[in-house]
């Protein structure tokens, strides 16, 4: 087991290094259009503020990262795989595509941690070095892991989706974008309009993402403390036992029927 564990990892590193100028391009396409819009906004904010807004927007583009790559670095790259053959391949060597894609997250976390240095970069030259300052690193710590346990867990949904119908990039985009404004990534719930904040309450990035705002700049949870730090957990396990309930029917059903097949054949 730990051979094959090692030879995932050791697969996802090795083609992270040869496909190293796309990697770079992927960091500085993604986080620019994105920086540019979220400047944009901070553009119409009172100078005064921004030692306030500046972190939450910072890190709100951070969070952010962290769904984008788990979805295109582990749903979206599954078409990929899926044509390539490689899911017959390590189903005929014992080796479970499900931990393929789940090594996927080193490329993504490598993504969004050179991602955030570049993001972090740019407000820094704007508002200063204050910016990178945190309250609580232990809370930014603890929200950031239950953060980047959905969002794998989301991008094994995608990747598992994937083995049966394929999914459109366009919708996926949308996708992200909606979480980014609607789930509370970008805006503290508190100051969401009363009709946008109950929908977000029902976006599970949300909830890691306001103990992550309160480790930054002590923002007080909409639902309080407690009640997210055991909301936040209780959803990240129930989404992480659905992502492994979900990849062992789809295995099943693969090693029966083929992949994206209808029926026998």
């Amino acid at each position: 087991m730990a051979t094959r564990i090692r030879a995932v990892i050791w697969l996802h590193a090795l083609r992270l290094w040869r496909y190293r100028f796309s990697f770079l391009n992927n960091i500085f396409t993604t986080i620019l259009w994105l920086t540019i819009f979220v400047l944009g906004a901070l553009m119409f904010i009172p100078r005064e503020q921004w030692s306030i807004m500046a972190p939450i927007a910072l890190w709100g583009i951070i969070m952010w990262q962290f769904l984008s790559a788990s979805v295109w670095h582990i749903g979206g790259w599954t078409w990929f795989f899926v044509s390539q053959g490689f899911v017959e391949e390590h189903l005929l060597t014992n080796t479970s595509p499900a931990a393929v894609l789940v090594g996927r997250a080193i490329v993504g976390l490598t993504v969004t941690l050179a991602s955030s240095l570049l993001v972090a970069l740019v407000f820094t030259g704007l508002a200063g070095p204050q910016v990178l300052l945190v309250n609580n690193v232990l809370y930014v710590i603890i929200g950031l892991v239950l953060l980047g346990t959905m969002t794998i867990s989301y991008g094994l949904y995608l990747a598992a989706i994937s083995f049966r119908i394929g999914i459109p990039g366009t919708l996926l985009d949308i996708a992200n974008f909606v979480s980014f404004i609607l789930g509370g990534l970008a805006v503290p719930l508190s100051k969401l309009p009363l009709q946008l904040r109950i929908i977000a309450l029902f976006i599970p990035y949300a909830h890691p993402a306001e103990i992550v705002r309160y480790g930054v700049r002590g923002l007080e949870p909409l639902l309080g403390l407690e009640v997210e730090l055991m909301l936040s957990t209780l959803v990240a396990i129930i989404m992480a036992s659905i992502a492994y309930i979900l990849f062992r029917y789809v295995l099943k059903h693969v090693r029966k029927y083929g992949v994206k097949a209808i029926g026998r054949m």
